[in-house]
């Protein structure tokens, strides 16, 4: 819309409207693409926990296995020690 003078001009509401609801939607896209890296994030987590808690799960295994080799390990060492005092 121009002024009376032609000389400057100005925009008339719908220009207004237009650049308004266009930032808009630029924010919105933006918004939305943030939303699904979030959410790509959130389940690669979620993958890695579950990931890390099987291999916890292995791990505690691995070391119960060794407890009970190493409790059997002194068991034997024990027993010879015990039969050399008690013959002496």
């Amino acid at each position: 819309m121009e002024s009376v003078a032609g000389s400057t001009k100005t925009k008339s509401s719908n220009d207004v409207d237009e650049d308004f609801f266009a930032a808009l939607t630029c924010r919105l896209i933006q918004l939305c693409t943030a939303l699904e890296t979030a959410n790509q994030l959130v389940q690669s987590t979620n993958s890695n926990v579950a990931l890390l808690s099987e291999k916890v799960g292995e791990l505690q295994k691995i070391v119960k296995r060794g407890d009970s080799a190493i409790a059997a390990a002194k068991a034997v060492h024990v027993t010879p020690d015990d039969d050399k005092g008690a013959s002496a």
